[in-house]
C-alpha cells in the first residue's frame, strides 16, 4: 500500500511541473515578442522616401503663380481690344430718326451704315415697316398738309407728308459726311416733290422704301456720288414713267373697238 501511495504522489508531483514549466515558457515567449515601452518603434523603411514630396510641391506652385500673373496680364488687354471693336463698329452706324409732331419729339426709324468712316459713294437700301401707330400719326399730317421731319445726327430735312404719300412712299435720302465721319447735311428727294393733300389717299400700311446715298465731302470728288441735282433728275424722270396697268394706258384705242361691238350688228 506504501508503495502505491509513493507512486502515485510522484506521478503528482511530476504533473504539477510539468504544467508549472509549461506556463512559464508561455511568459516568457511573450515577454520576448512584446516591444519594450521606454523605446519609440523604428520607422518603416518605406516612408523613408516621403520626405522629397513637399520639394516637388514647392517647385510646381511658383509656376502656377506665373500662370495666375500672365492671365491677369493679358486680360485688360484683351478686354481693351474688344471695347474698341465695338467702338469702331459703332461709329460707322447712324441712327435716322422721324417726328410726326413738329420736331416736338422724335423716335428712331432705322439704322443705317457706311461701313466706314470715309466710304463715300456707298448706297444703303432698306425696307421699313411703319408700325399702326406710325400710320395713324403719318395719315394725320397728309390731312393737315403738314411736314414730316426726318433727322440723323444734328441735320434735319422737312418735307410735305402728302409729297411722300404721292411718291409711293419710296425716298431717297443723301447723307453728307464731314471728313471725321459727322453729319453736316442732308438732302432728301422724292418723286413727286409737289402734290395736292386732298387727292391722296391715306394709306391703312406702310412700307416705305428707303435708299440713302453718302457723300464724304472731299472724297465725293473721286468716288462719283451723284449730286443733288442728279438726284433731282432722276426722280423726275422716274416719275415720268407711266407705271399704270395697260389698258388704263391704251384706253382710248380698247373704247371705240367696244362701241362697234355693241350697236346692233356689230357683229
Amino acid at each position: 500500500m506504501r508503495t502505491t501511495h509513493l507512486v502515485t504522489g510522484c506521478l503528482v508531483v511530476l504533473l504539477l511541473l510539468a504544467i508549472t514549466s509549461t506556463t512559464a515558457f508561455d511568459l516568457v515567449g511573450k515577454a520576448k515578442k512584446r516591444p519594450p515601452s521606454g523605446k519609440p518603434s523604428p520607422p518603416s523603411p518605406t516612408s523613408a522616401p516621403s520626405p522629397a514630396k513637399p520639394k516637388v510641391q514647392a517647385k510646381r506652385a511658383p509656376r502656377a503663380a506665373k500662370a495666375g500673373q500672365n492671365a491677369r496680364k493679358s486680360a485688360p488687354g484683351t478686354a481693351g481690344s474688344s471695347a474698341a471693336g465695338k467702338a469702331g463698329a459703332s461709329s460707322a452706324e447712324l441712327v435716322v430718326e422721324v417726328s410726326y409732331d413738329g420736331g416736338k419729339s422724335w423716335k428712331p426709324r432705322q439704322i443705317i451704315s457706311h461701313g466706314t468712316r470715309r466710304a463715300a459713294g456707298r448706297v444703303s437700301k432698306d425696307v421699313v415697316e411703319l408700325t399702326d401707330h406710325d400710320v395713324i400719326a403719318f395719315n394725320a399730317l397728309v390731312k393737315a398738309d403738314a411736314r414730316y421731319l426726318v433727322r440723323v445726327g444734328k441735320a434735319m430735312v422737312a418735307i410735305p407728308a402728302c409729297s411722300l404719300a404721292s411718291s409711293r412712299f419710296r425716298e431717297r435720302l443723301a447723307v453728307h459726311l464731314d471728313d471725321d465721319g459727322d453729319v453736316v447735311a442732308l438732302s432728301y428727294i422724292l418723286r413727286n416733290p409737289v402734290c395736292e393733300p386732298g387727292k391722296v389717299r391715306l394709306a391703312k400700311a406702310i412700307s416705305l422704301k428707303s435708299e440713302v446715298v453718302f457723300d464724304s465731302g472731299k472724297l465725293a470728288t473721286h468716288a462719283a456720288v451723284p449730286s443733288v441735282q442728279e438726284l433731282q433728275a432722276a426722280a423726275e424722270a422716274e416719275a415720268s414713267v407711266d407705271n399704270r396697268p395697260w389698258f388704263l394706258r391704251y384706253w382710248y384705242y380698247i373704247l371705240p373697238v367696244v362701241l362697234l361691238l355693241m350697236l346692233p350688228g356689230g357683229s
